[in-house]
């Protein structure tokens, strides 16, 4: 199945559990599943990692994790393989050849920083490690920061995939940025030191892009962390006293 078709059928699937329809949801998006798709993956992920957080029900975060674990191993099978030219130390010296990866490789690697978000949303409230939860969320991250590279580097050819590609970068890095915003400032800046960024504004400015794309796939959750920030959490952190996160 082609990438642009399996993103209109995670679409299709999402906003009918954005409209409560969760069960009809979940049937149409297994129902419709391949093998090996990242986008059919991805988003049932999602919708039961949505329902184990709304819920925080201990069975239903495993049944998330569980489903997490193999949509990472679908992702994870479709990202560009590590070769002797192309792997984590080159890319400190050399920028790679974008262009050459295929539309499956970059976007697979966009579904892996989105599953790693999830998993380690999960992960805070479910018993783990805490060397574990940071080595996933530096992770993610790292990844983060290189699909913002493909982004700008990569010649696109498909205007629908980019604009699906964009609101996901713009959603992974605004709430990355968002959710590091409201750890204390003296150790932000220890994270800020091995990598890490806790920038509030450029956080809001992402969801704000991610949001304009309302025919993306990511544009609708960019608009839920915008309303969660707004009506909750901004108050309970004591953000609604500086003026400049108003959105």
């Amino acid at each position: 199945m082609e990438l642009i078709a399996a993103a209109k059928d995670a679409s299709d699937a999402f906003y009918l559990y954005l409209d409560d329809k969760h069960e009809e949801a979940m049937t149409m998006i297994k129902t419709k599943a391949e093998p090996c798709n990242i986008y059919h993956a991805v988003c049932l992920g999602a919708m039961y990692s949505f329902k184990a957080l709304l819920t925080f029900d201990p069975v239903f975060i495993v049944d998330a994790l569980e489903v997490l674990k193999k949509a990472l191993d679908t992702c994870n099978s479709r990202r560009r393989k590590y070769t002797l030219t192309n792997n984590a130390i080159t890319k400190l010296i050399f920028t790679p050849k974008y262009d050459e990866y295929t539309e499956e490789e970059i976007h697979a690697e966009l579904c892996y920083a989105e599953c790693l978000m999830l998993q380690t949303g999960l992960m805070c409230i479910h018993d783990t490690s805490v060397l574990s939860l940071i080595f996933k969320v530096w992770k993610g991250h790292q990844i983060y920061k290189e699909c913002q590279q493909i982004l700008e580097l990569r010649t696109w050819n498909d205007e629908n995939l980019r604009g699906h590609y964009e609101s996901g970068v713009n959603m992974g890095i605004g709430t990355f940025n968002l959710c590091l915003s409201a750890i204390p400032a003296r150790y932000l800046r220890i994270l800020e030191f091995v990598g890490f960024s806790g920038d509030r504004q450029l956080a809001l400015e992402k969801l704000k892009l991610g949001l304009k794309q309302v025919n993306s796939l990511r544009g609708p959750l960019c608009a839920i962390i915008l309303i969660i920030y707004n009506l909750v959490a901004k108050y309970t952190l004591g953000t609604h006293r500086d003026r400049k996160s108003v959105v």
